[in-house]
């Protein structure tokens, strides 16, 4: 349950594309599970890390802002 007395819509809208910007999709890079948002040209941007080894976080080729090709996805 969420109470609150924001508007459902400002609360959600994080979560929710509108058109505007590509919502991040799960990834693997160098065997590392990232959020990656998608830009132009089967590229994208790191959005963040998901891993419990702390050296992960700090491999520079991970780091937020970076970007990476799109992995292909396994078919």
């Amino acid at each position: 349950m969420l109470y609150t007395v924001m508007p459902i819509e400002q609360v959600l809208s994080p979560f929710v594309a509108d058109g505007g910007d590509p919502l991040p999709v799960l990834a693997a890079v160098d065997g590392v599970q990232v959020l990656i948002v998608p830009s132009d040209a089967g590229r994208g941007r790191i959005e963040r890390v998901l891993s419990t080894d702390p050296a992960d976080y700090l491999n520079p080729s991970l780091a937020p802002g970076t970007v990476v090709d799109m992995p292909r996805p396994n078919v």
